[in-house]
């Protein structure tokens, strides 16, 4: 064999070791840059989804402030009344005895 064979051969078996080792740190690359791409996609969706959830609920509370059922309008209603009934006592529900039946009794004297 000649010396520029011999060249030609040293040749071909460096790119025959080197190839895989290319072709396999391309790959690692490729992969490593595909993964962070859908990590970013990934983000960008789920801070799209937390950024609405807050607007639609920003634009719901209010309306969940006022939506109550019958239940609680019912016992919020009753609760008034007990708090009306104990909080006033009308004359008509008081007891009324007439002035000569009042006189009549036994009186306390204030000195």
């Amino acid at each position: 064999m000649t010396n520029s064979s011999l060249t030609v051969l040293k040749q071909d078996s460096l790119a025959e070791k080197l190839l895989p080792a290319v072709i396999t740190e391309s790959y690692t690359h490729a992969k490593k840059h595909l993964h962070n791409g859908i990590t970013a996609i990934k983000d960008e969706f789920i801070d799209m989804y937390d950024k609405a959830t807050t607007c639609i609920n920003k634009i719901a509370l209010p309306i969940n402030n006022f939506l109550k059922d019958i239940g609680e309008i019912e016992a919020e209603f009753m609760d008034e009344i007990h708090k009306e009934s104990l909080r006033s006592v009308t004359p008509s529900m008081a007891i009324v005895f007439p002035g000569e039946q009042a006189l009549n009794g036994y009186l306390e004297e204030n000195y």
